[in-house]
C-alpha cells in the first residue's frame, strides 16, 4: 500500500511539474501571439498607407510620355523662334544694305 501511495505521490509531483512547464509555455505563447498581432496591425497599416500613397504605374508612364512630348514641342518652338529671329535679322541687314547701296548710288 505504501508503494502505491509513493507511486501516486511521485506521479502527482511529475504531473504538477509538467503542468507548470506547460503553463509557462502557454504564457510565453500567448505573449508571442499578442506581439505578432501587434506586429500584424502595424504592418497592415503600413501596407494601407503605401497603397494609398502609391501612384499607378500606368499613370506615371503616361505622364512621363506627356513630359517628353512637351519637351520636344518646347525644343521645336525654341528652334523655330531662333530661326525666325535670324531670318528677321537677316532681312533687316539686307534692307539696310539695300538702303545703303541706294544712298551710295
Amino acid at each position: 500500500m505504501l508503494y502505491y501511495f509513493l507511486s501516486f505521490f511521485l506521479q502527482q509531483s511529475v504531473d504538477q511539474k509538467t503542468i507548470q512547464e506547460q503553463s509557462s509555455q502557454i504564457e510565453e505563447l500567448q505573449l508571442e501571439k499578442e506581439q505578432l498581432k501587434e506586429q500584424n496591425v502595424t504592418l497592415q497599416s503600413q501596407v494601407e498607407f503605401m497603397q494609398s500613397s502609391m501612384v499607378d504605374k500606368q499613370l506615371v508612364i503616361r505622364l512621363e510620355s506627356k513630359i517628353r512630348d512637351l519637351e520636344s514641342r518646347l525644343e521645336l518652338e525654341q528652334t523655330t523662334r531662333h530661326r525666325a529671329e535670324v531670318n528677321t535679322l537677316n532681312s533687316c541687314i539686307c534692307f539696310y544694305y539695300f538702303r545703303l547701296y541706294m544712298c551710295i548710288s
